[in-house]
């Protein structure tokens, strides 16, 4: 495997990307994910987004939080909520 595969396999992946995953599991849309409604359903999109953010990135709670069309205190809370 050359270096720029092995980059590109191990490349951090983007909030697109993660956005692109969750919506792939949940079937909601991003507008539905950054939506005010705080159904379970859509509060467990929001948490798989954290924890894959978490997980696969170094992106700030702040990022997290405009992406989601949040609070970044918010976006603590759902992380000490939700088990590694």
């Amino acid at each position: 495997m050359s270096q720029s595969e092995w980059k590109k396999y191990c490349r951090e992946l983007e909030a697109l990307d993660i956005v692109e995953i969750v919506q792939q599991v949940t079937k909601f849309s991003l507008a539905e994910l950054r939506c005010k409604r705080r159904k379970p359903y859509f509060v467990d999109a929001r948490q798989l987004f954290v924890r894959l953010c978490e997980d696969h990135t170094t992106m700030s709670y702040c990022k997290m939080a405009h992406a989601l069309n949040r609070d970044h205190s918010t976006m603590i809370h759902v992380s000490q909520r939700v088990p590694s």
